[in-house]
């Protein structure tokens, strides 16, 4: 065994040592925490053996330590170089752990074969016991241990390691938008069993969100490095499920979303069979790309214990991806892009009676222009009941459809978060369309009451019978 320079001594300075558990174990303990009479934390690592003996290197820890450890805060490495007391002792223990010889030395004269690698960081997990005995640590070091540690380099030289704020700000939107969908959207399937009562269901899955909203739990000065964690922390609901989903929903986001090859086809397939639903695929992936997308900066993200880590300046993400991820524009987001390029302007002309405004010309309208004003796009209201045939479904506020009208007089009203559409030359005959849809579309949320989406949020947020 190596050489130590240190005082021996007659024996450890711990009376009446208790293990508590083997944190590290193969074929043997290799990191064991025990806790002596008066309480105080002591840990005991295995770092040298000969035929008749195993060394253990032995300091006296505090609960803020252990559970930064655990908790994949810090290496083992930098347990033992930056958080070990003055004074360590080492002991030699034959088979019977009857100690042999014990040593006291300086944490500077540690010899270097002791110390685990640099990147020696527990990556299995809080253990249930250390979560409970350790629930004193304070709730910023409980939210960074659930965190993804984001690192943005900007791919030019000029700015050192710095970011654009509006990038910075941008990217912190756009995440935080992926992840507040991903979990809507799971808890949601997760849940919907669960909880029967719909009304119910959407007040959880709103609790849910806010709760779990990303929190930044660190950042790193003098660059853009940004720990994010959702906030689970103190989310216990005292229902099961809830409780189920919330401590696996860290690494699914982890599985489902970062650690992903967005330049593989076969990762495409395995996010569309994840998440068949087109819209719930948009919601979480399109801020993703926008991200990876951002010519301003490289991305690479990791696990807050370093159990992960991904670079995304490897595998952009290709054409063919997003292809097969993202879905086709809808008529509801191609009329959302027309309301926001178009601007609408109310305009009074006085006519000549019996004449036409096309009869005026560019000089004459301008003058007869008595009064303009800019506004947002008007909306027709289809009132209370709704009737389709025999059915009629009774709502409790009319349904604001956005009203277009083209220049030979061709109608369209559309109500994006239904997803109707209608045309035509006759207001009636739009409105008849309309209606029809709308009670196709409610037919089918009753037929299949499980099935939640935005559609169906605000079915109920609209119908309060039907007859």
């Amino acid at each position: 065994m190596n050489e130590v320079a240190g005082y021996k001594i007659d024996k450890l300075p711990y009376e009446a040592l208790e293990k508590v558990q083997d944190i590290l174990y193969a074929d043997g303990p290799i990191l064991t925490h025990y806790r002596n009479a008066r309480g105080k934390n002591i840990l005991f690592y295995w770092v040298d053996f000969n035929e008749v003996a195993n060394r253990w290197l032995i300091w006296e820890t505090n609960k803020k330590d252990l559970f930064d450890y655990l908790s994949g805060g810090i290496s083992l490495f930098e347990y033992l170089n930056e958080r070990c007391p003055e004074y360590l002792f080492i002991a030699d223990m034959d088979n019977n752990e009857h100690v042999m010889a014990t040593v006291m030395l300086d944490s500077f004269a540690i010899p270097e074969a002791y110390y685990p690698n640099e990147n020696s960081y527990f990556t299995l997990g809080l253990p249930i016991f250390y979560d409970f005995y350790l629930s004193d640590g304070s709730y910023i070091s409980r939210l960074r241990e659930r965190s993804y540690v984001f690192n943005l380099k900007p791919n030019d030289v000029v700015h050192a390691t710095t970011v654009a704020a509006k990038e910075a700000g941008q990217f912190l939107i756009n995440i935080t938008k992926s992840i507040e969908s991903y979990v809507d959207i799971t808890a949601t399937d997760r849940l919907k069993n669960e909880i029967g009562d719909r009304g119910r269901l959407n007040r959880t899955i709103s609790q849910l969100k806010q709760r779990t909203s990303p929190r930044i739990a660190d950042t790193l000065f003098g660059s853009f490095e940004v720990s994010i964690a959702m906030d689970t922390v103190a989310l216990s609901t005292g229902n099961a499920e809830i409780d189920d989903w919330s401590k696996d929903i860290i690494t699914a986001y982890q599985n489902d979303v970062l650690d992903v090859d967005y330049s593989s086809e076969e990762d495409a397939v395995a996010i569309i069979d994840r998440f068949p639903d087109a819209e719930s695929r948009k919601k979480i992936f399109d801020p993703i790309f926008k991200i990876l997308e951002n010519p301003a900066y490289s991305l690479t993200v990791s696990a807050f214990n370093s159990s992960f880590k991904k670079d995304y300046r490897k595998n952009k993400p290709a054409e063919r991806f997003k292809e097969k991820v993202l879905p086709k524009q809808t008529i509801e987001e191609i009329l959302n892009q027309q309301e926001q390029k178009a601007k609408l302007v109310t305009a009074i002309f006085r006519v000549p009676e019996g004449g036409s405004i096309s009869d005026l010309r560019k000089k004459e309208l301008l003058e007869n222009l008595l009064f303009t004003q800019e506004g947002n796009q008007p909306t027709y209201p289809i009132t209370s009941p709704i009737i389709a045939g025999d059915l009629v479904v009774i709502t409790t506020s009319p349904i604001e459809c956005a009203l277009t009208v083209d220049n030979h007089n061709h109608i369209i009203l559309a109500h994006t978060k239904l997803g109707l559409y209608a045309e035509g030359a006759d207001m009636k005959e739009v409105v008849d369309a309309i209606s029809r849809q709308f009670v196709e579309l409610y037919q089918r949320h009753l037929d299949d009451p499980g099935y939640v989406d935005e559609k169906t949020q605000e079915l109920d947020r609209l119908v309060s019978t039907t007859t």
